[in-house]
């Protein structure tokens, strides 16, 4: 209920301070992923065209994907962490079940 709450107190402070408050934006996007709210995706992907390198805009956008079951979708992201060292124990995991074809946990 927090996050349900948040997405509404978010969208209100967006219309006060303006539409490029990336902070704003940014807190609305997780508030959004955290509900399972279908709008998330499309603001993370518009956030990540502004900031390609911000490592938590990723880590949302798998919890979309995987939320959604879009697991191909997954598989570069997760590649892409893994060369980088930057993917933790759980996308490594979902990575190699996703090559070996297993369901997600």
């Amino acid at each position: 209920q927090k996050n349900a709450e948040a997405v509404t107190w978010l969208e209100d402070a967006l219309g006060t301070c303006g539409a490029q408050d990336s902070d704003t934006l940014i807190a609305l996007a997780k508030a959004r992923a955290q509900t399972k709210d279908p709008r998330a995706a499309a603001l993370i992907e518009r956030l990540l065209e502004e900031h390609p390198d911000n490592l938590e805009l990723l880590q949302l956008k798998l919890k979309t994907l995987r939320d959604r079951r879009l697991y191909a979708e997954m598989i570069p992201i997760l590649e892409e962490r893994v060369l980088e060292g930057l993917a933790t124990d759980e996308e490594v995991d979902d990575l190699m079940r996703l090559y070996e074809g297993l369901p997600l946990r």
